[in-house]
């Protein structure tokens, strides 16, 4: 396991369900932030830390590396939950959990 994997909080819901269900509650704090986020012109650090630790950036990922596994349907719905709060931090999570799931070349 990689040490960004490590670093993931271990109390961030253990499935897909209970990350869209967290991430559900966070629209009103995203929208409040998103100002902020275009003034800084990256993502808000409170969100970056809310996001990691409601487990999104471990949604797309293979379970047997830590990750959810969460299916195409749920992955959509938590990232258009983030992006009604905040559109840009919904692209930059989109991003993010893209290169979460990009394997390496056949043989690695």
């Amino acid at each position: 396991m990689s040490a960004a994997l490590r670093s993931l909080p271990p109390h961030a819901p253990h499935t897909a369900e209970g990350v869209l269900a967290q991430v559900n509650t966070m629209v009103d704090q995203l929208r409040a932030r998103a100002p902020e986020t275009e003034r800084l012109r990256r993502m808000h650090p409170d969100t970056l830390r809310d996001l990691t630790e409601a487990g999104v950036f471990r949604l797309a990922m293979p379970t047997d590396v830590g990750g959810c596994q969460a299916d195409d349907g749920i992955v959509a719905e938590v990232l258009a939950q983030i992006s009604r709060g905040c559109p840009s931090t919904g692209w930059m999570c989109t991003i993010m959990m893209v290169s979460n799931v990009i394997q390496g070349p056949p043989g690695r």
